[in-house]
C-alpha cells in the first residue's frame, strides 16, 4: 500500500505568504521554501535598530569621510558605483544605503541622484531622490546623456585612433564622446548604437 499523501493550506512562518503543499506528513510545514527557512533560523534574524547599527558599521569601514564627496575604498562596479550588500536592506549600491541610513527611506521607483557628479560618493549631503525623468533631465543638462555619434564623426575617430598620434582619452575629449564609444570604434571600427558621454 501507497504511503498516504495529505493537503496542507499554511501561512509561511518567515515570509507570510498563504502556500498550499501536498506531503506525506500529517502535520502541515512551517516554511514555503527551504530560503525562508533558513532565514528564520536563529541568529539570522536582527531587529531593525540592530540590523542598521551594523549596516552603518560596515559603512563607514569602507567610506574616506572628508569635506566635499565622501570617497569610498570598497568594490566598485565598471560603472564607478560603490558596493555595499546587505541581506536587510536588500540594496546592492553603498550611496542608496548612505541615503537611507543619513536621510530617509527611498520610496519605489525612486533614484538616489548625485549632484556632484561623481558617482563614488556616498556623501548623504550629495544626494538626493528623484525619478527617472529627473534622472535623464539632469544627465542631459550635465553633458552627461546619450547622443548619436554621426558615421562622419565615427570615421574620423577611426583615422585619429589608427594615426596613434592622440590617445584614446584625448580623441574621446575632441569628440565629446565617452571612453566606451571610443573603445568600440577601435575595436568594431564602428558603433551600431548610441555611444554614451561621462
Amino acid at each position: 500500500m501507497k504511503n498516504a499523501h495529505y493537503t496542507h493550506e499554511f501561512l509561511c512562518k518567515s515570509c507570510g505568504q498563504k502556500t498550499t503543499r501536498h506531503t506525506r506528513d500529517k502535520s502541515p510545514p512551517k516554511y514555503c521554501s527551504p530560503l525562508c527557512c533558513q532565514k528564520d533560523r536563529i541568529g539570522y534574524k536582527l531587529n531593525k535598530e540592530r540590523s542598521l547599527k551594523n549596516i552603518l558599521c560596515s559603512f563607514l569601514k569602507r567610506v574616506i569621510k572628508k569635506e566635499g564627496c565622501w570617497e569610498w575604498k570598497g568594490y566598485v562596479d565598471k560603472k564607478g558605483y560603490p558596493i555595499l550588500s546587505s541581506r536587510y536592506l536588500k540594496e546592492g549600491r553603498a550611496h542608496r544605503i548612505s541615503y537611507i541610513l543619513y536621510k530617509s527611506e527611498i520610496p519605489d521607483g525612486y533614484f538616489v541622484l548625485h549632484s556632484c557628479n561623481n558617482p563614488s560618493c556616498t556623501n548623504p549631503d550629495h544626494l538626493r531622490i528623484g525619478t527617472h525623468k529627473e534622472n535623464m533631465q539632469y544627465k542631459v543638462k550635465c553633458c552627461r546623456q546619450a547622443f548619436k555619434i554621426s558615421k562622419k564623426k565615427q570615421e574620423a575617430i577611426k583615422i585619429l585612433i589608427d594615426s596613434k598620434k592622440f590617445s584614446d582619452e584625448d580623441v574621446a575629449k575632441m569628440f565629446k564622446a565617452s571612453r566606451n564609444a571610443v573603445d568600440r570604434i577601435k575595436k568594431y571600427g564602428s558603433l551600431n548604437r548610441l555611444a554614451f558621454s561621462g
